[in-house]
């Protein structure tokens, strides 16, 4: 794509192409509430939110938020942006730190981008922690084992993968990051539409699609993941999808309310462009319609909330849902 002096000097006018990044450390997330638990009362989870606000006026924005009390273990997170004119999901991912143990797993790292549109607005961004009795932090932290594996090339209009879970183990969260991310033009870039768990429960899937112009992106994919057994416990998983909506701004969600005994360790949002055996086939244009990812958050009662709103091109067919993990110990 080619601008003119005349054209460059009107976006930058209207703050449209930038070049400064809009990137924030880690900060310290609250907890709301109290620490929830699994009915036996061993697998106990918080959730930590802090309000990020924007560092300049750059498309993209990263929101991390590491968990203060390092007796948790930071193993999935969320963030609420707007979705009007939209701030949209790029990477949800856990902050890997191998040499450091008590930085590793301790953050969870989110980016959005405005994309046409300006979007300064601040986001709820969240993390949640992990801790199970009779294991310390740094025991469980070696005990999670978390996958990670990017493409190998970038591709465009749509870019997908999938990880698949150890046989014996059990999937506790996931994520995705939209690689080689472009900042200073606001059309640029991938944005997620998918970043959830399989629906049987074997693995991880993370989707991105270019939009209005396009954008070669390589995908990595993040899967966590425990064994069925750790010390004198037996974990179990349940994976619970909400229903499907097809709404061009989409609220939808799914609970954990009819399976108590569990408690929540992620939340997913799961979209059916490009999804083979979905009724919507993916569409090969960089102009094609779709929903994206504006909010994905956790919430208290093993709840997980999504909001999915098209951009520029209406789209009322895609179907999209909210998907929760939940994990409980025998």
């Amino acid at each position: 794509m080619k601008f003119s002096i005349k054209k460059l000097s009107y976006l930058l006018s209207c703050g449209i192409l930038l070049s400064t990044s809009g990137i924030a450390s880690a900060v310290d997330g609250t907890q709301i509430g109290p620490v929830m638990t699994d009915a036996s009362g061993n697998i106990q989870v918080a959730i930590f939110k802090a309000t990020i606000n924007r560092i300049g006026n750059a498309g993209h924005f990263k929101a991390e938020v590491k968990i203060p009390d390092e007796t948790f273990v930071a193993i999935s997170g969320g963030f609420e942006g707007s979705d009007y004119p939209g701030q949209y999901l790029v990477s949800s991912m856990p902050d890997l730190n191998y040499s450091n143990s008590k930085e590793h797993l301790q953050t969870w790292k989110m980016m959005v981008k405005d994309h046409s549109w300006v979007d300064n607005s601040p986001i709820e961004a969240y993390a949640v922690g992990l801790r199970i009795n009779g294991i310390s932090a740094t025991e469980l932290k070696n005990k999670i084992l978390v996958t990670e594996e990017s493409a190998s090339k970038q591709e465009e209009p749509y870019a997908t993968r999938t990880l698949s879970k150890v046989t014996s183990n059990l999937v506790i969260g996931g994520g995705m990051e939209v690689r080689n991310y472009t900042d200073n033009v606001r059309w640029f870039g991938q944005l997620a539409v998918s970043n959830a768990p399989t629906a049987n429960g074997t693995g991880w899937r993370g989707a991105s699609k270019q939009h209005e112009y396009h954008d070669q992106r390589a995908l990595k994919t993040f899967l966590l993941e425990l064994p069925r057994h750790i010390n004198n416990l037996t974990l179990e998983n349940v994976i619970h999808a909400g229903n499907y909506d097809t709404s061009q701004t989409s609220y939808v969600s799914a609970d954990l309310n009819d399976r108590a005994d569990y408690v929540l360790t992620s939340c997913g949002a799961e979209s059916s462009y490009g999804y083979a055996g979905f009724e919507k086939d993916t569409d090969k244009s960089e102009s094609g319609a779709a929903k994206f990812i504006t909010t994905m958050k956790p919430s208290r009662g093993g709840k997980c909330e999504a909001v999915y709103k098209d951009l520029n091109w209406p789209d009322n067919t895609t179907r999209v849902r909210a998907v929760v993990v939940g994990l409980k110990a025998n």
